[in-house]
């Protein structure tokens, strides 16, 4: 059975909304931006993640354990990120890199 104490449950119902929130925003910005640009920004949530796990591991190391990276994995991570941004961009930045016919 599962049983949640107060904080568990707040935690529990804040990544719910969390949830809701996020893809009802993915849904809006797929409807106003172009696919690419939407891409792009999608491609930086890894970075985001490994940046507030750091974060925060510093300000609380006994709650927050240290993601076992070296700087090779930090570098692996960040070219896989940027070159997804890139293909995501590439037809966008393809287009403004054609000369203009008048």
């Amino acid at each position: 059975m599962l049983s949640l104490d107060t904080a568990q449950s707040l935690r529990l119902a804040y990544c719910c909304l969390n949830t809701l929130v996020a893809y009802g925003a993915f849904s809006r910005a797929m409807s106003r931006w172009n696919t690419a640009r939407v891409s792009a920004i999608l491609t930086l949530t890894p970075l985001f993640t490994l940046a507030f796990a750091r974060f925060f591991h510093l300000i609380t190391p006994t709650f927050f354990p240290a993601d076992p990276l070296n700087w090779l994995g930090i570098g692996g991570a960040l070219t896989v990120v940027c070159g997804a941004g890139l293909i995501a961009a590439g037809p966008a930045l393809s287009l403004s890199l054609l000369p203009r016919r008048h």
